[in-house]
């Protein structure tokens, strides 16, 4: 009796699990560099993107959008550019 009740609370929290969810999503980054303990330059990047399955099982995703750095030195924002990602 004690060993099935430490089973059922075990595998409550697989009760709750939902699916693997495939479709859009947004990808808002910052990142910043700090050698020697000093911040010297980052980034940031807002990213829209799709990941699904291909019918196999294979996991796939594309993403792009607007990157912009910064660097200490000029204490300015450079040009926005364009990123992408694709991968399985």
């Amino acid at each position: 009796m004690i060993k099935s009740t430490i089973a059922a609370v075990a595998a409550t929290p697989f009760l709750f699990a939902g699916a693997a969810f495939a479709g859009p999503y947004v990808n808002l980054e910052a990142t910043g560099s700090y050698p020697d303990g000093a911040y010297s330059s980052g980034g940031l990047e807002a990213v829209v993107g799709y990941e699904g399955e291909t019918p196999s099982g294979i996991g796939w995703y594309v993403s792009g959008g607007p990157t912009v750095t910064h660097t200490e030195t000029a204490d300015e924002f450079g040009d926005v550019e364009f990123i992408g990602y694709l991968g399985g």
